[in-house]
């Protein structure tokens, strides 16, 4: 390699041979996108089958339903508020249809994915 080439230049492009005798061969980039891939698609399906309200198929459809019951939430505690008057500051409320609804507690996972599956498919 002459002395006088250019500092901005790859060596990779140079050399076809690594220093214990091996040929040099560029990295397979289609290869590691694929294999990439494949673990995305592994790690969506562990997660659908654990979560599927948040990962599965079915989460669009669980979601627009606890939209809606959100929003139903909200008219009956304005109406309850119209009727009563606001609830005083240190009065506790009830959890919010999200957390019911996404903060599943560990020993109840196994009876809401059977649940899930009854109402939305798996």
């Amino acid at each position: 390699m002459p002395l006088n080439h250019r500092l901005n230049r790859r060596l990779g492009s140079l050399l076809t041979r690594r220093t214990n005798g091996r040929r040099f061969h560029r990295a397979n980039l289609l290869a590691e996108a694929c294999r990439a891939l494949n673990l995305c698609l592994r790690q969506a399906r562990k997660m659908a089958e654990t979560d599927p309200h948040l990962f599965g198929p079915h989460a669009r459809k669980y979601h627009l339903d606890v939209r809606r019951r959100a929003q139903e939430q909200q008219v009956i505690h304005a109406a309850l508020d119209k009727i009563y008057g606001p609830a005083p500051a240190g009065a506790p409320r009830s959890p919010s249809v999200w957390q019911e609804h996404y903060d599943i507690p560990p020993e109840r996972r196994k009876l809401f994915r059977k649940w899930f599956r009854e109402n939305y498919g798996s």
